[in-house]
């Protein structure tokens, strides 16, 4: 059976923060993996992301996907 995939950007500013969220379909992971956290991957995404007094909220489950929100703070 063919699947689609399907990723989605949304970049929002407003006065105070920058947040980014991006979503796909795709096959998912188990984020209280800590193999999956403490990589180059997204345990550097955080690490970057935390540099500019932002958050990271990572949201995935096997075979639904993945949504990923991002905080920065503006000055």
């Amino acid at each position: 059976m063919l699947r689609r995939s399907l990723f989605t950007v949304q970049l929002i500013k407003s006065e105070k923060e920058v947040t980014l969220m991006v979503e796909d379909n795709g096959h998912g992971f188990n984020v209280n993996d800590t193999g999956t956290n403490n990589g180059g991957g997204i345990g550097n995404i955080k690490s970057r992301v935390e540099n500019l007094n932002g958050s990271m909220y990572v949201d995935s489950l096997i075979d639904r996907g993945t949504i990923v929100s991002i905080v920065i703070p503006l000055k």
